[in-house]
């Protein structure tokens, strides 16, 4: 017997996501050896995030769960793994009823009937003879079952399933739900209020009466729909339906009474350990249960807000299943549920990485996402805005901006640790953002609105676009050179910055809703109906590419000229590795809205959507060796390199490589390789004051040598020390350096001739070591000052260096 809710109609509509925000990792199933070629695998919610229409209970460890997508899930120790058991499509599945923990059967869309007979590790695709949605599925044993759906339809077996025979229900309503108690006594529930009984196998189906009012519409009566139906013996069951209706028969369904849920929510799923002691799910998390066969009803804790839409007991051991993946779990008939499904479920909106292992994903109520080693775990940032973030850049490990909802701008620049909101001159959503290094970006959005920053946020100005179309896109590929795209095939084009746009001639009437650009010259736009533009002149042609599908795709992103991927709804992905020429349609495996594409490499790319999905492609190819992080501390005793690093083979050594700035040649720091497990090493050969050059070379057992971007330190000084700054004259920034001989509390700030405050850049604790700061020309309130003369005063203790510098405008 299966205990699900189906996606037939207008069931999904109903479906209210919700933010559920982790505090924890969230923990990728660990594997050995590489991930296959083309295939895209889950990495947020975990096991997978597709919604889950049913589940079965088979006993207190074993569990099945089927859903969107084809998707067939198995735990056999009580729900702490759950693993995936593909019935090898990607048609939804409904139903679900397993006669023992090795014999089960899965319905769904098209008429879809799949047997397993060894666990679920192998499905065989029946025959069903129609194509209308199945529902649910229920078998009273080995051979004999029965299965509903749309329009009616009632299918027998008595073989097992290697023969489905349709029998006369004498409705077209839809059939939402099946229970048999033996082979012989059976009800089926759907719309219109629809109770079906048969107590000769199906023979004969006899409409009963529930008496739940019907509501008068200008096309006649409209009776509320049933999702599910439980039976625990041919007199005692029980019906849930639309807003919290719980109908009770004692008498096989001769007289059907409303019971008191004191919920208006939904209920999809029901099921009963014995004719007292049941379970119901519904919308927003809720969870029924009772002790008495249904005269009272109590809400229990459901550990989640996502709707359920089916629920199964072994005995005292249950699990529900619901949208987004959720899987809940009670080991006590129902009074206590715990999470067993891991990671946010809220909407996520954009992604950005700047390299293989490290991205930050934000979206619906201020959830920022972030993992440093490729997606393996995401840990839930604080972003201190419930407001929806849509896009992210990020221009190194540490510095980056997300924007949203009313004109939302935050800034981190510790790699997410922190986040701060930033003043905004918009109020109007901002839907991208771009930047190209640490102070310069765009961002851009609703009625075409554009701001700019030049000094990492600081401030913010509105630029004057000339559109007031919805703008849904944008991408530098420098300081000057970017692209921005929004509705009715709007392209604007700036080569200074922004300070002018202007609107290319193009054809294109979609709503173009993401662009990438690789160089100066070559770009990519999309929109709906798998339409993709291309350009290799900076935009002043575009022409169509080729592609082989409908799908409304949402965004793109390119590695190269060469690697591209772009998605949309409904788990649509498509990816190129000639430039375009060809597209070729990917598996997602998901059924949602995928919003944003991040291409981490030519053989690796994230993609995020709906329901908190995290999805990432990694080809077999790509080198499985990645450094994740490598910097250069200054220390009391020389200069400390320290690096993180992911491996899915032997690391056979390590070696360290330094060169001073004034000097190209390198040298090794270390003779011998060190081990493999090798974290950190301190250089104490290094002179103070000398600015270093290290590069960090792994050698994998199957890679060879990989090596690190370079990083740059140098030794602290004996004394603190503060440079001229650069340029000097300056206009509008210039950068001041200086360095520290220890940690200390340092201050830094800008005096006016006369001697008065104008700005102060520094005022906290500075580690030891060479620092930098910039200075925009503005006061501490923010406005510009003056052209003229100015005194920078570094203090440290009782330690004072100062210097003079010019801004001219």
């Amino acid at each position: 017997m299966s205990h699900r809710r189906s996606f037939g109609r207008l069931y999904l509509a109903s479906v209210s996501f919700v933010v559920f925000t982790v505090s924890a990792l969230i923990l990728v199933p660990s594997g050995n050896g590489r991930v296959a070629a083309a295939e895209w695998s889950w990495q947020n919610p975990l096991p997978q995030g597709n919604p889950l229409a049913a589940v079965q209970s088979v006993d207190a460890t074993t569990a099945f769960a089927v859903g969107e997508m084809g998707t067939i899930l198995r735990t056999t120790d009580g729900g702490n793994t759950w693993e995936s058991r593909s019935g090898r499509t990607t048609i939804s599945l409904s139903g679900l009823s397993f006669i023992d923990v090795m014999t089960g059967i899965a319905v769904g869309a098209g008429g879809t009937i799949l047997r397993t007979t060894d666990g679920g590790n192998t499905w065989v695709s029946q025959t069903s003879g129609t194509t209308d949605w199945l529902n649910d599925v229920s078998f009273a044993d080995a051979m004999t079952g029965w299965a509903v759906g749309w329009s009616g339809t009632i299918l027998r077996t008595v073989d097992g399933g290697n023969t489905w025979v349709r029998q006369i229900s004498g409705t077209t309503s839809e059939l939402t739900g099946i229970s048999f108690s033996d082979a012989m006594t059976g009800t089926a529930v759907g719309y219109e209020a629809t109770i079906l009984r048969t107590v000769d196998g199906g023979n004969t189906w006899v409409t009963q009466a529930s008496r739940v009012p019907c509501f008068p519409t200008k096309h006649g009566p409209e009776c509320p729909p049933f999702y599910d139906v439980s039976f625990t013996d041919v007199w005692n069951g029980t019906i849930v339906g639309y807003a919290g209706t719980i109908l009770r028969t004692n008498d096989g369904g001769t007289t059907w009474n409303l019971q008191t849920s004191s919920t208006f929510a939904s209920l999809h799923g029901a099921s009963f350990i014995d004719a007292m002691r049941g379970v119901v799910v519904g919308n927003g998390g809720t969870i029924l249960y009772t002790t008495n066969g249904g005269i009272t009803w109590q809400s229990r804790p459901s550990a989640t807000g996502e709707t359920l839409f089916g629920v199964s007991f072994a005995g005292a051991v249950g699990t529900a299943v619901g949208s987004s993946g959720t899987i809940v779990r009670s080991i006590d008939g129902g009074t206590g549920w715990e999470r067993k499904s891991m990671g946010s479920t809220a909407a996520l909106q954009g992604v950005s990485f700047t390299d293989a292992m490290t991205g930050t994903a934000v979206g619906s109520g201020g959830t920022i996402l972030r993992t440093g080693d490729g997606g393996r775990t995401w840990v839930s940032q604080t972003s201190g805005t419930t407001e929806t973030l849509l896009d992210v850049s990020f221009t190194d490990a540490m510095t980056g901006t997300a924007v949203g909802y009313a004109g939302t701008i935050l800034r981190t620049t510790d790699g997410g640790s922190t986040w701060v909101g930033q003043t905004s001159p918009a109020t109007e959503w901002l839907s991208g953002v771009s930047f190209t290094d640490a102070m310069t970006g765009i961002a851009v959005g609703r009625d075409g609105v554009m701001v700019r920053t030049t000094n990492g946020g600081n401030r913010w100005v509105k630029l004057a676009s000339g559109n007031t179309r919805h703008l849904h896109g944008v991408s530098f590929t420098d300081a000057m050179t970017g692209t921005a795209v929004g509705n009715w095939g709007t392209i604007l084009r700036t080569d200074d910055g922004g300070s002018t746009w202007n609107r290319q001639a193009v054809w294109i009437s979609a709503h173009l809703t993401g662009v990438s650009f690789t160089d100066a010259m070559t770009g990519t736009v999309v929109a709906g109906g798998c339409r993709i533009y291309r350009t290799t002149n900076g935009g002043s042609t575009w022409f169509q590419q080729l592609c082989d599908d409908s799908a409304y795709l949402l965004d793109v992103s390119f590695a190269d000229a060469l690697t591209g991927v772009a998605a949309g709804i409904g788990g649509a992905i498509v990816r190129t590795t000639d430039g375009g020429i060809t597209w070729t349609r990917q598996t997602s495996g998901a059924s949602v809205t995928l919003q944003g594409v991040a291409c981490t490499g030519a053989g690796t790319a994230v993609v995020v959507g709906t329901s908190g999905t995290i999805l990432r492609w990694q080809d077999d190819t790509v080198t499985p060796v990645f450094i994740t992080d490598f910097r250069a501390t200054p220390v009391d005793d020389g200069i400390e390199l320290a690096w993180s690093l992911f491996a899915d083979e032997p690391v056979n050594g390590i070696y360290l490589y330094r060169s001073r700035l004034d000097d190209a040649i390198e040298s090794p720091l270390n003779e011998q390789p060190l081990a493999g497990t090798a974290r950190s090493y301190v250089d104490m050969t290094a002179v103070p004051a000398v600015r270093y050059r290290y590069t960090l070379a792994v050698l994998g057992a199957e890679s060879g040598e990989i090596r690190s971007a370079p990083v740059e330190a140098e030794r602290a000084p004996l004394a603190a020390q503060l440079f001229q700054n650069h340029p000097n004259p300056f206009n509008p920034v210039t950068s001041i350096r200086y360095t520290l001989p220890r940690t200390a509390h340092v201050t830094l700030n800008v005096y006016s001739p006369s001697g008065k405050l104008v700005r102060t850049l520094v005022d906290r604790a500075v580690p030891a070591g060479s620092r930098q700061v910039t200075w925009d020309g503005t006061n501490n309130s923010g406005s510009p000052v003056a052209s003229g003369v100015y005194m920078y005063r570094l203090r440290m203790g009782k330690v004072t260096r100062s210097k003079k510098m010019t801004l001219l405008k």
